[in-house]
């Protein structure tokens, strides 16, 4: 019977200290912060080559790198057991770098052999970004915590073109809104001090494409630009652990 009420008294006191252990992790309980960054943002027009009569508009399928700034704030909850981090978090955020992109065009009469320039102008717009994503990760020396995270973002984007060509007459500006959902996979590393918590983030935003209605409207040949914007993303945030 001692024998049983000392395993008790251990098995008791174990527990207690893990508890304790764990309400006193700097990673635990609930965050709310804000965030900075850059991203390298890779932005692909897609043309496919038409044909009509003797007439022929050349297919595009280019990429450009494109700049830009991120923001936005972040809230989330983390729970350590013994070395062992899960969490999870919201985040609410929007960027720069919606700019114009530019492409040759080229118009061959197929008879004759004659060509003709214009310029493809182009521009995917990111709206304002919804995104929660789950972490997991490792904490060693109390306050240091290197994690990974799987994120998904929703936002409303748009895809503009429009031909630079003063003499086709039968040009015309298209564009399409969609809202877009993606995965940002990424790892990070955070350090606590005390109920202050600074990271520094990395993620890949992975792309889809958006594909707008018939750049040429009086023509037979179907004409539709795909736009895919992808980016390499980083982040520094601050949060305050409550």
């Amino acid at each position: 019977m001692k024998r049983i009420l000392f395993l008790l008294l251990l098995l008791l006191g174990t527990q207690i200290s893990t508890v304790n252990a764990v309400a006193s992790s700097p990673f635990s309980g609930f965050y709310a912060g804000g965030q900075l960054g850059i991203a390298q943002r890779s932005d692909k027009t897609e043309l496919a080559t038409a044909r009509e009569g003797s007439n022929e508009l050349k297919g595009i399928s280019k990429r450009k790198n494109i700049g830009s700034l991120l923001y936005g704030l972040y809230v989330g909850y983390g729970q350590i057991y013994d070395s062992f981090y899960w969490g999870a978090e919201f985040s609410l955020g929007h960027g720069t770098g919606n700019k114009n992109t530019r492409n040759t065009l080229k118009f061959t009469d197929l008879t004759t052999g004659t060509a003709e320039n214009g310029t493809l102008v182009t521009r995917y717009k990111r709206g304002v970004v919804f995104g929660v994503a789950p972490r997991v990760g490792i904490v060693f020396d109390r306050d240091n915590l290197i994690y990974v995270k799987l994120g998904i973002e929703a936002s409303r984007d748009k895809a503009e073109a429009r031909v630079d060509y003063a003499e086709e007459a039968n040009a015309a500006s298209v564009s399409k809104s969609k809202t877009q959902v993606v995965l940002v996979p990424g790892f990070g590393y955070e350090r606590a001090f005390g109920n202050i918590l600074a990271r520094l983030e990395y993620g890949y935003r992975i792309g889809r494409k958006i594909q707008t209605g018939n750049l040429f409207k009086d023509v037979t040949a179907k004409t539709p630009v795909s736009l895919e914007s992808r980016a390499h993303e980083f982040k520094f945030g601050m949060a305050y652990r409550f």
